[in-house]
């Protein structure tokens, strides 16, 4: 996704919808988000159903949902991002390391795979190379 207004002066922030079922990790997620200059948060879900929702609503930049949700899982998010053609970003958390996570996640279309257990280190990185912000 080539979105150079993000991290341009005057311009607009790079709009993140976050979907987690635990209020804590959504919590941590902002808090982490919130601390880079070029982030705007677009709204939070606790359910794959109520992320769809928002994603159609407020149509952000990216969306950053846990594998695992009390209604069904991240990959559904994944998948109905990818059916609407937009070029939104999706980037998938979970507590586990898993190499076929990260390798099925990749194949359909995620922009990576972010650890909740270690304060999303990779998440900046993904956002930069994938936002292409600077």
């Amino acid at each position: 996704m080539s979105n150079p207004q993000a991290s341009s002066p005057g311009r607009r922030k790079l709009r993140v919808l976050l979907a987690d079922g635990s209020s804590h990790v959504r919590d941590t997620l902002r808090e982490a988000l919130e601390n880079m200059l070029f982030v705007e948060i677009a709204g939070q879900a606790s359910s794959c159903r109520e992320t769809l929702d928002l994603f159609f609503r407020a149509r952000p930049d990216v969306v950053v949902v846990a594998i695992s949700l009390p209604d069904d899982s991240g990959f559904e998010v994944l998948r109905c991002v990818r059916q609407a053609a937009t070029t939104c970003v999706v980037v998938l958390t979970t507590r586990w390391p898993d190499p076929f996570v990260e390798e099925a996640a990749g194949l359909l279309g995620a922009a990576g795979v972010c650890l909740t257990t270690n304060g999303f280190v990779q998440l900046r990185g993904i956002l930069q190379r994938e936002c292409h912000l600077t």
